[in-house]
């Protein structure tokens, strides 16, 4: 099934835009995918070192990439939010 198909993004009066199911969505169905953009070790569990990852791989972002996660944090910050 094409899952572009199944959403739209609508303009909601008073609200902005949202996305908004077109058809019926099979119960299980994936309608969205991304890659991650930060991906840590599952039992990393030494801050300095979560802090030094994170910071290389926000790094590495593309000027896009990091303007469209408005909320995505800039090298060097993460310690300190």
């Amino acid at each position: 099934m094409a899952q572009a198909n199944l959403y739209a993004v609508q303009d909601i009066p008073g609200k902005g835009q949202a996305v908004v199911a077109t058809s019926k969505i099979p119960k299980g169905a994936r309608i969205l995918a991304e890659h991650p953009l930060i991906i840590i070790p599952r039992l990393s569990t030494n801050l300095e070192e979560i802090d030094r990852l994170v910071n290389e791989q926000l790094g590495k972002l593309d000027h896009d990439s990091r303007s469209s996660n408005s909320s995505t944090p800039t090298p060097g910050n993460i310690a300190k939010q």
